[in-house]
């Protein structure tokens, strides 16, 4: 502690400290109150407390996007100092800046792994999996991991499986698939892709009922839409049933699902029989809409509704 004659002024004696500021913080996060608790945590990073600027690149890496220099900015505090995490959150952090800041980002997570920070293994293996020189050893680490029963590693080992195609590799896809939509905390994406592959036979026996099940339960934009898709063409062994399909079209396009708006802005200009009346405002809006963001086939729709206006 500096004598308060060093302070030069001796109002500064009342100042709290980092860790009552940090102390602070937690109590404001405590009660949500999670503005004044990053006040609060600034100021004691200001005062050099590790653990606070922690949080902070925590919060910054996990609730907010393009704050990744804040992460690393906050990060930096801890290097050497965490056991691995501050490396780690400084790898996250380059590494959702894209491909440009991959090399960045693998010796960061190589820094926090060589502190035993288990967490950086993932993004490890992902790094070396874009580089035909370590592929193979990307490709074990995440195997490895997967086997260990790592959701994200199950995930990313069964979908290079289905992307390899052969009916070999489905069978490893649909087993990775299966073993991840066990776990409670799986990702509707999971649910979603082992739901596909039930419906068309992938990797083992067509699951018709099974397939349907998962979709239904998974309250997911893309589920939505291959239930609808499925219920208007009568496909994966599913009768045709206008009802359940616009019922599901519906679902899906509130969640944002393309397929599902292009389809509903079809169905608003030409009608669908005895479920959707044709309505060109609704049409028109939709088309505008989409067209403001670049949608070709929402530009063509435009000149065709205006063109018959025209006529």
């Amino acid at each position: 502690m500096q004598p308060l004659s060093s302070l030069g002024n001796s109002n500064l004696a009342l100042e709290k400290s980092g860790e009552e500021y940090y102390q602070e913080g937690q109590q404001l996060d405590g009660n949500q109150e999670f503005e004044k608790a990053t006040a609060a945590y600034e100021k004691a990073v200001k005062l050099g407390h590790v653990p606070a600027a922690m949080i902070l690149a925590e919060s910054y890496l996990f609730d907010e996007e393009d704050k990744e220099e804040k992460v690393i900015e906050y990060a930096t505090h801890g290097l050497q100092n965490t056991g691995g995490k501050a490396e780690y959150l400084i790898g996250r952090a380059y590494f959702r800046m894209g491909k440009d800041r991959l090399k960045q980002a693998q010796d960061f997570f190589e820094a926090s792994f060589n502190q035993d920070y288990e967490k950086s293994e993932y993004f490890l293996a992902l790094i070396y999996l874009e580089s035909p020189m370590r592929y193979e050893e990307g490709f074990s680490i995440l195997l490895k991991l997967a086997e260990n029963n790592h959701l994200t590693a199950q995930s990313e080992i069964a979908k290079i499986y289905q992307k390899k195609g052969s009916e070999k590799d489905l069978i490893e896809a649909r087993k990775w698939f299966e073993k991840a939509c066990k776990n409670p905390k799986c990702l509707p994406s999971n649910k979603y892709y082992l739901a596909k592959m039930y419906l068309k036979g992938e990797g083992g026996e067509q699951r018709t009922d099974q397939g349907l099940e998962l979709l239904k339960s998974n309250n997911d934009a893309d589920s939505y839409a291959l239930l609808s898709f499925a219920y208007l063409k009568g496909h994966y062994g599913v009768e045709t049933n206008r009802e359940i399909f616009c019922e599901y079209l519906g679902k899906a396009y509130n969640l944002g699902n393309q397929w599902a708006i292009q389809t509903y802005a079809h169905f608003c200009e030409k009608g669908l029989e005895g479920v959707i009346d044709k309505n060109l405002e609704k049409a028109l809006e939709i088309y505008k809409w989409q067209a403001a963001l670049g949608k070709q086939w929402a530009k063509e729709g435009l000149q065709r509704i205006n063109s018959q206006s025209e006529d």
